[in-house]
């Protein structure tokens, strides 16, 4: 799933997790990563592993909320399973702040467990196992019950993942990016043009689950509209309509007019129906206010 995904983007926020990706990758320390669910973490513990000194072909992901259900026993085995799959590559573990306290502890003693020492070799891979975690907690290593040693091997070097909604300048970018993508998987020779009501309410709607959220959008536009014809209606939420919208029944001057006669009635309302309060949140003249005041008829209801 993450062989050909890439990190996109050129906002500031972006540009800083590349940077801290670069810095960290080869240093070889743990690192937790920060992020709302859907931000992709996942993907910058990849390109974090890709870019170690570790072997590219050893990345065991485990996401923690998988060690809530089994008793402890099978809790353990998991976790032991999976650390040792992970020897001389990266352990990213998702959701660490769910992570059952007992586990916490076994997890601690694999890291710290003294090792028989290993003959030098002319090149050699780093050993052992480099932790990547990942949580939507900020402050998960405050909680009580979560171990604070454990906590402070994790904690070496962080870096934050922002959401979609505070980098909007990339949304065309992510969304094209995951649109080429998808539309390939969905057996298009080109991608169906995509219309400007739909491009529109991409870049105005939040984003709340971020870019997991986005995908299913896409996916979601590309199984329910017609063939080669990107529908609105395929939207997953609702675009909301623009407030503007029904001046499209009325020529220019109209339209312009029933605009002016709103923006001063609510001046009028918001500043008590004094117009000389109402001229200066407009930046009007009272002379002018009033002849427009006179002109549509504005009356105190």
């Amino acid at each position: 799933m993450y062989d050909r995904l890439k990190i996109i983007g050129n906002h500031p926020e972006i540009r800083n997790v590349r940077r801290r990706i670069r810095r960290v990758a080869p240093q070889d320390l743990n690192v937790i990563i920060y992020g709302e669910a859907g931000t992709e973490k996942e993907l910058v513990a990849r390109e974090i592993h890709l870019k170690s000194l570790r072997d590219p072909d050893i990345f065991e992901a485990l996401d923690c909320c998988e060690l809530i259900e089994p008793d402890p026993d099978a809790a353990e085995e998991i976790l032991q399973q999976t650390f040792t799959n992970a020897q001389e590559g990266t352990l990213f573990l998702d959701n660490i702040d769910v992570m059952p306290p007992a586990i916490q502890q076994k997890l601690y003693y694999m890291l710290t467990a003294r090792k028989k020492p290993v003959i030098p070799a002319p090149v050699q891979k780093p050993r052992g196992v480099r932790i990547i975690a990942a949580t939507t907690d900020y402050d998960y290593e405050e909680h009580n019950g979560f171990n604070k040693h454990l906590a402070l091997l994790i904690n070496r070097y962080a870096i934050t993942v922002a959401p979609v909604r505070k980098r909007k300048s990339d949304i065309p970018l992510l969304f094209d990016y995951y649109y080429t993508l998808a539309a390939e998987k969905h057996g298009y020779k080109e991608k169906p043009a995509v219309s400007d009501e739909i491009f529109q309410s991409i870049l105005t709607y939040e984003w709340k689950g971020n870019l997991e959220e986005m995908k299913n959008t896409i996916n979601a536009l590309l199984d329910m509209s017609p063939k080669d014809e990107l529908s609105p209606e395929a939207l997953p939420f609702i675009i909301p309509e623009n407030p503007m919208k029904f001046l499209e029944h009325f020529d220019y001057h109209t339209a312009l007019a029933k605009v002016e006669e709103y923006l001063i009635r609510r001046a009028l309302e918001h500043s008590g129906w004094n117009q000389t309060r109402a001229a200066q949140f407009l930046n009007m003249s009272e002379g002018n206010i009033r002849l427009k005041i006179k002109k549509y008829a504005i009356k105190k209801e």
